[in-house]
């Protein structure tokens, strides 16, 4: 475990069985793109090193390393305490799963599931929904779920495979200024045509 990431000697404080309180810090500051020499490969709007904005906010930061560090606990919340010129420190809630105090309180055994290991890195904790956008609701927040990337990645594209050009246009033309609802009988015509 880094002492420069977690400070565990004397900042962990468990009000409660079941309940763990670490204090992390996270460098403050851009990110850097991590490439040899500053040579990015690629288009020129794309070759910036420095000056870049991480899209993840500091105390998401500090929720992924600790639940990086410490496996074996579930992050619940984060909280800002301080920062200077450095750094930035957080106080980090984590849950042991296996207590039988969490287990059966009926307010936190949620976490218990599964299906909640790691929420941190999902971006699925109260620091993490809100730079992912999903802050907002009502109906003028409704595109941005279940995220502002969802229909890019469940739009499916049917290429049609013809290898005339002249077939191409004529069946973009066609299908442009006529409604045919038989698709059989706009290729006949076109291939009438061509």
């Amino acid at each position: 475990m880094s002492n420069s990431v977690l400070m565990h000697s004397s900042n962990i404080f468990s009000p409660t069985y079941g309940y763990v309180v670490y204090r992390v810090r996270v460098r403050r500051g851009g990110r850097k793109r991590p490439v040899s020499k500053g040579i990015v490969y690629g288009k020129p709007t794309n070759q910036g090193v420095t000056q870049l904005k991480f899209q993840c906010s500091k105390q998401s930061v500090a929720e992924e390393r600790a639940g990086r560090n410490i496996g074996g606990l579930r992050v619940v919340n984060s909280y800002w305490i301080n920062e200077d010129s450095t750094y930035k420190y957080f106080e980090v809630i984590l849950v042991d799963t296996a207590h039988n105090a969490i287990r059966n309180d009926p307010r936190i055994n949620w976490i218990c599931n599964p299906v909640h290991k790691h929420r941190e890195l999902r971006g699925l904790t109260s620091a993490g929904k809100k730079y992912r956008g999903l802050r907002g609701k009502g109906h003028l927040h409704h595109k941005a779920r279940p995220s502002r990337r969802f229909e890019n990645f469940e739009t499916v594209l049917l290429r049609l495979d013809i290898t005339k050009s002249s077939t191409l246009r004529l069946l973009s033309y066609m299908l442009a200024k006529l409604y045919v609802r038989d698709i059989s009988s706009l290729e006949k015509n076109a291939l009438n045509f061509v």
